[in-house]
């Protein structure tokens, strides 16, 4: 009995992986360098045809036409359009030798065999000839490329240039065999898969690693500069990157880069973005006009220092940056963004259309924190808000309990702890010129790490200043901003709770900006609302207050809000809702916004463009998601990039 069941167990196994080679991650080595392929060629003619002409593109070219022509041109007949076909490069049998001077030696087809007789006269041989396993000599019948070789592998005929590649590829394990289930699941039901193994194609990461180094800021922490030279090592480490494309009432993609498991670079900076995250979600936001969401589930006390990082990356790199904050500031926002961040233990936010532009300018936006400790989160908030005010140096003006320790600050830079390091020294930057006099008097200390530190805020500090008094005797005025902030705890009451107002103050030279930022955000531009309710400190920015109580019923009364949204829907269910990072746009109000002009129909259809995010132990994946009413937006080039 149990040798009749092994046996029933072996042959059920064999049977099923036959069937297996029937899957896109079946016919692509898991060596390969590059690969393309169609899961189903017929079902996906219907679906281009489709997608043309909802988006109204290619109407005088079907995508099932092209099809045809680029068969019919490389001369192929008697294939099986319901299963895989796909174009494989393999590595170059040596290192560093040059792609394009070795393709036929590297480069195959894996075609599905509909009808065997017919396929094999398209390359010039019989049925009888092809012999499962054995590589055979056999001529192309086509202008394009001169096959030479073919090799029967299961349910598919391999042709290549060169009996070479054929011959590797039939001692290499297929893809499917390195993937997890879910990853095997998702990208086995793409349209269209794509794979790409970027080390084979040269080796040469330097382009990318420079790249990398331009994007991530210079960083004097010892802390920092670990963490970015962990990005930096982490680069050269990428194993692959497979995307799957999937095509129906909409475009989805679905991208994973892999890392080296044995590499120590990716594993820690993974283990950092995973250690105490959940799944994002948008639970408790306001459903209305909405133009974007974020939102992200991540540890901010793991990940308080990479938001920094990229943080201070975007505003190094965005034109929009350079133009609003001076160089010498930059650090500083960077700074306070990671001190917000190690509070929180996930954030939403979004952004909407008002509805009264006229009373209550062009948008609002209401943010929801999570955080273990809301009472500590908004004294650190009000610190923050009075240090760049100046009114926590002031001893006679000041509450008990709000005046700011100068001299423990600076003692507090050789702190070993990475958390009080960064926190005493955004601080004393926050503080300027008065610190400077007990930054000079600590480069005289005894503490070697501690006349370092004080020795680069006292230089930093010091070129702000200078920087700061040369725009003053400027003719123009400036175009970057430094706003200060001012605190009003429980200045009004909002379904039942009260609200603390930051007020956002501009200097006398940035008023011309008031105007502007009151037709953006209405009359209340200047007020940052914060509520608390449990574990959740919730913020409006901007003056539609409506939105604000949304969030603070939908909180109070457990309702999802956006979480439920029916725009939501076809994303969660192409991709799931396991994602550490969310993001979601209206593409259509976006276009309504920065080119109103070309739209005076605008007509928003309530669906929303979406991207997701993953980090596992070895792999980040992306994940995204586009309706078609909002590819029409792109298609009709009504968005100005």
């Amino acid at each position: 009995m149990f040798f009749r069941t092994l046996m029933a167990l072996t042959l059920l196994a064999w049977f099923a992986g036959a069937g297996l080679g029937q899957e896109v991650l079946d016919v692509i080595p898991s060596e390969a360098a590059a690969a393309a392929a169609v899961r189903n060629l017929k079902e996906l003619r219907v679906k281009g045809d489709k997608f043309a002409a909802d988006l109204r593109i290619g109407n005088e070219l079907r995508p099932s036409q092209l099809f045809d022509m680029v068969l019919q041109a490389l001369g192929i007949a008697g294939l099986d359009e319901t299963r895989p076909n796909a174009l494989i490069l393999l590595p170059p049998e040596k290192r560093n030798r040059d792609f394009l001077g070795s393709l036929d030696k590297t480069l195959y087809a894996s075609l599905a065999v509909g009808d065997k007789d017919m396929m094999a006269r398209s390359f010039g041989t019989t049925a009888d000839n092809l012999i499962p396993k054995k590589v055979v000599a056999v001529k192309g019948n086509n202008m394009f490329v001169n096959l030479k070789a073919a090799c029967l592998d299961g349910k598919n005929l391999l042709v290549a240039m060169h009996q070479s590649p054929l011959e590797r590829s039939l001692k290499m394990k297929p893809l499917a065999t390195t993937l997890p289930a879910a990853q095997r699941k998702l990208f086995n039901e793409a349209d269209l898969f794509l794979f790409l193994n970027p080390r084979p194609l040269g080796g040469n990461f330097g382009d990318v690693v420079a790249g990398a180094k331009q994007f991530l800021p210079a960083a004097d922490d010892p802390h920092e500069q670990k963490l970015l030279q962990l990005f930096i090592d982490s680069v050269p480490h990428i194993r692959h990157g497979i995307a799957g494309i999937r095509v129906g009432d909409g475009l989805g993609l679905n991208f994973s880069a892999v890392f080296d498991t044995d590499a120590k670079p990716p594993r820690e900076i993974l283990k950092l973005l995973r250690d105490g995250a959940k799944p994002a979600h948008l639970n408790g936001l306001p459903e209305g006009r909405l133009v974007a969401a974020h939102a992200q589930g991540s540890d901010g006390r793991n990940s308080g220092v990479i938001a920094k990082v990229i943080f201070s990356g975007l505003l190094n790199l965005l034109p929009e940056a350079k133009h609003t904050i001076a160089t010498a500031d930059r650090p500083v926002f960077a700074g306070v963004v990671a001190e917000i961040w190690h509070h929180l233990r996930g954030s939403r936010f979004g952004v909407y259309l008002s509805g009264d532009e006229s009373k209550l300018g062009l948008f609002s936006m209401v943010a929801i924190l999570d955080t273990d400790d809301p009472a500590r989160f908004i004294h650190d908030l009000r610190t923050l808000a009075k240090i760049g005010d100046g009114s926590a140096l002031d001893l006679k003006k000041t509450q008990p309990g709000d005046q700011v320790d100068i001299a423990q600050l600076v003692r507090d830079l050789s702190s070993p702890t990475y958390r009080v390091r960064h926190s005493a020294t955004l601080k004393l930057r926050l503080i300027g010129e008065p610190a400077l006099a007990y930054l000079d008097k600590a480069t005289a200390s005894g503490d070697l790490e501690t006349n370092r530190r004080a020795e680069q805020l006292y230089k930093q500090i010091s070129e702000v200043a200078a920087q700061r008094r040369k725009e003053l005797l400027a003719t123009e005025l400036p175009r970057t901003l430094r706003p200060t902030f001012g605190f009003l705890a429980k200045a009004e009451t909002r379904a039942q709770l009260p609200i603390d107002i930051i007020q956002i103050r501009l200097a006398e030279r940035d008023r011309p900006l008031a105007k502007q930022l009151e037709q953006l955000l209405g009359p209340e531009w200047d007020r940052l609302r914060l509520a608390v309710h449990g574990k959740h400190v919730i913020a409006l920015l901007g003056s539609d207050t409506a939105l604000l109580e949304k969030a603070l019923v939908n909180l109070t009364t457990g309702k999802p809000g956006l979480a439920k949204a029916a725009a939501l829907a076809d994303f969660a269910r192409s991709a799931g809702s396991d994602h550490l990072v969310q993001f979601h746009v209206s593409l259509e109000s976006l276009m309504w916004l920065i080119a109103p002009e070309k739209i005076a129909d605008f007509r928003p259809s309530g669906r929303l463009t979406s991207l997701g995010l993953r980090v596992g132990e070895d792999r980040i994946d992306l994940d995204a998601w586009a309706p078609t009413s909002e590819l029409k937006t792109v298609a009709k080039g009504r968005l100005p990039f």
